[in-house]
């Protein structure tokens, strides 16, 4: 729109110049030039602005450093729970020892108590196979 008025400008002035119309032209550049103006503050007052809030969430945001801390913290953790787990169960040589040694002692005393001492036994050992994933 600025173009064409510039250039109906330049073809009055060649045409041997009417000035009323010239005036008309150079009045209307100006106003549009002020109103261009306008704008352009306008648009950098709203992009300062959004600078600025940009700049207020960059402010809040964690760091490389802050998450690297986080996830190695995390995994520190998620380690300490898997032993903690891994705690929880017994031992399944040590358990199996021990469950030899109560057959061998309980065999002695009493033939039934025995049967089911064998059983009780062979449930544990079920369970402790079981727990072979571990």
């Amino acid at each position: 729109m600025l173009d064409e008025k510039i250039k109906a400008l330049s073809r009055a002035a060649a045409a041997g110049g009417n000035n009323a119309m010239a005036g008309d032209l150079l009045g209307d550049l100006e106003k549009e030039i002020a109103q261009l103006k306008l704008d352009v503050n306008k648009n950098k007052e709203q992009l300062a602005r959004e600078h600025e809030r940009v700049n207020q969430e960059l402010a809040q945001k964690a760091t490389k450093e802050e998450l690297a801390d986080l996830e190695a913290r995390m995994m520190q953790r998620l380690q300490d729970m898997f032993d903690q787990l891994r705690d929880m169960f017994p031992d399944k040589e040590a358990l199996k020892k021990k469950l030899a040694a109560i057959e061998k002692n309980v065999s002695h005393y009493e033939p039934d108590l025995f049967k089911r001492c064998i059983f009780v036994t062979n449930a544990l050992r079920l369970i402790t196979a079981d727990l072979s994933f571990l």
